[in-house]
């Protein structure tokens, strides 16, 4: 399996840094899935978590210009959901540790990660938290359900974002 997903991530890195091609355009207007999402789940199933974060924020980052550009020339639409994707690409590159933490069996260490990720995204005032935090909250329940602790499931009516 390393064989070839060395062999893949030559041929991503290929993508990104010398045909510019068109996975690569669509992946940054968040419409595809492209060279920087395949390298991180490339860079995971090899175990390296760092890599695959540095893959997802290089991504965040570099959707920056066409989210300004789709702002600048008044295209709501697309400026919203580049903006809901961008945030979401963010958070999977948050919970990498997460689920490292989960593949290495360090349960407990986790479920802490995963309580501290929640309680930031609770105090966030990114417009998009509200809508994220629900696939936090689920990791926080899956892994209490795994540690043989879990209550009912979290109620997310309560919750005030500031």
């Amino acid at each position: 399996m390393q064989k070839y997903a060395n062999i893949a991530i030559k041929s991503m890195n290929y993508h990104i840094n010398v045909l510019n091609s068109q996975y690569l355009h669509f992946e940054l207007l968040a419409r595809y899935f492209g060279p920087h999402h395949n390298l991180a789940e490339l860079y995971k199933m090899l175990g390296q978590y760092d890599m695959a974060k540095f893959y997802l924020e290089k991504l965040a980052d570099e959707m920056q210009p066409n989210i300004f550009r789709a702002e600048q020339q008044g295209n709501r639409d697309t400026y919203s959901y580049m903006l809901g994707q961008q945030a979401s690409i963010r958070l999977q590159a948050k919970m990498l540790i997460i689920e490292q933490l989960e593949t290495e069996d360090k349960l407990s260490e986790a479920l802490e990660e995963t309580k501290k990720l929640e309680e930031e995204m609770i105090n966030s005032t990114d417009p998009f938290a509200q809508f994220l935090i629900q696939s936090v909250s689920s990791k926080r329940f899956e892994l209490e359900s795994k540690l043989g602790i879990a209550t009912m499931p979290f109620d997310f009516s309560n919750i005030i974002f500031r």
